[in-house]
């Protein structure tokens, strides 16, 4: 009887190949690789696979092919394997874009993306996932989705050490980049979820000139501007990130340095429909900010469920003046040690507080409202470890247990513990004995 030898085998995947050592006149195959991404891009279509090798791709790239949303097109790193596209600070200059995803149903798994002279990652066409993807040390946006790219996703991704033209406060190109952003020509049905997006000289995660996004569930830090950024947008909620500030990190002692930031900087975009939602937030300068801008104000907006803890300079929580409509601010746990203010704020017969609760007495009489607890919050370790999630549970002697009231949009808390039908906690978690 014939001895069969089975022998396994990680390669091939059907598909496209890339490789450093490919070259373009060959069949993209496995064993005859191409050598640029961008000859693959050249030549996928809906329903197939491009495989990158590990390595260094000195090239820029626009995948202008376009899937289908049962057929999309992939881009993946070759399973255990890291290609990088570098633009070595030369490619892409003036804004332009180092990769780009401009067509529709399109798929970006696994790739680091580095040292473009412009933007490193820009989504231009609808429908996109970008997936797992390293972003740093681009001169401008780490990760752009704008104009053209509506109803794109960006997930588990590392974005950092971008917009680098402002290393330092230096502003070079004359404007604002970031790390992770939802922006100009009001892209819509944008998700920014499970990413980690960190020490980007400009705001971190933001929204800007956009129609339609949701912001979830990342941990964002120590950016210059803000960490989370909502300016000239509607429809955009940010829910359940964990925010802080380092005092150790480099980026310290430059910029806003704000937790989460609302505010128009132009006069013909109005922002509204903004929910902010079970946000933990530590050590910015203000924790959370509205300020005018224009001759704008607060325009359906539900602040509600966060904990503000600690913001080192300014407030805990502040709202300027201006043209507010139906907002309310409700369910937040503020607390601020040591002589600076809970807050800032107004009388505003149109800004609603209520069911706050407040570490000690307010110096600002505008921020109490119905319902609120003044006392110490007894969160469970912010003091030893105030980067951790867990850090800012409610220990079972907190005044704010039990004492929110139930808001029946929000279900969940920042862990996705179902919050208490009718006697929920205040804060972004709930108490679990």
């Amino acid at each position: 009887m014939p001895i069969h030898i089975l022998r396994h085998r990680k390669y091939p995947l059907a598909g496209y190949w890339v490789a450093p050592n490919g070259n373009d006149a060959n069949a993209g195959t496995f064993r005859s690789p191409f050598r640029t991404i961008q000859r693959a891009a050249n030549e996928v279509s809906a329903g197939q696979n491009v495989w990158v090798r590990g390595g260094t791709y000195v090239e820029q790239i626009d995948i202008s092919a376009s899937g289908a949303s049962s057929a999309p097109i992939f881009f993946r790193a070759a399973p255990g394997e890291r290609p990088i596209v570098d633009g070595q600070g030369i490619l892409a200059p003036n804004w332009g874009y180092l990769v780009e995803l401009s067509g529709d149903y399109t798929r970006l798994y696994d790739i680091e993306v580095r040292n473009s002279a412009g933007i490193g990652l820009a989504v231009t066409g609808t429908n996109a996932l970008v997936h797992g993807c390293y972003v740093h040390d681009n001169y401008e946006n780490g990760v752009l989705v704008t104009a053209g790219g509506d109803n794109s996703v960006v997930e588990y991704c590392d974005v950092f050490s971008n917009a680098m033209s402002n290393y330092q406060g230096q502003l070079l190109a004359g404007y604002w980049a970031g790390g992770l952003q939802a922006a100009v020509g009001f892209p819509s049905g944008i998700i920014f979820r499970h990413n980690t997006v960190w020490q980007n000289w400009g705001e971190g995660v933001s929204a800007f000139e956009c129609a339609g996004a949701t912001i979830e569930d990342n941990i964002i830090h120590d950016s210059y501007t803000a960490n989370i950024y909502v300016s000239d947008s509607y429809n955009v909620t940010a829910q359940r990130n964990l925010i802080w500030t380092d005092p150790d990190s480099p980026m310290y002692g430059y910029g806003d340095r704000v937790g989460i930031m609302l505010g128009d900087e132009h006069d013909e975009y109005a922002s509204h429909d903004i929910n902010i939602l079970n946000n933990i937030v530590y050590g910015g300068s203000r924790n959370l900010y509205w300020w005018q801008g224009f001759d704008h104000g607060l325009v359906d907006v539900l602040i509600a469920y966060n904990t503000l803890v600690n913001a080192d300079e300014y407030y805990g929580i502040e709202i300027d003046a201006g043209a507010h409509s139906n907002v309310r601010i409700a369910n937040n746990l503020v607390q601020q040690d040591g002589a600076l203010p809970n807050g800032y704020t107004v009388a505003d017969a149109d800004v609603v507080w209520d069911h706050n609760l407040w570490s000690k007495a307010n110096t600002y009489e505008a921020l109490n409202g119905t319902g609120d607890v003044v006392g110490a919050p007894l969160l469970a370790d912010v003091d030893t470890h105030p980067f951790l999630a867990a850090s800012y549970q409610l220990t079972v002697s907190s005044p704010g247990i039990e004492q929110a009231d139930a808001i029946g949009s929000v279900t969940n808390d920042y862990f996705g513990v179902p919050r208490h039908v009718s006697t929920p906690d205040i804060g972004a978690a709930e108490y679990e004995s």
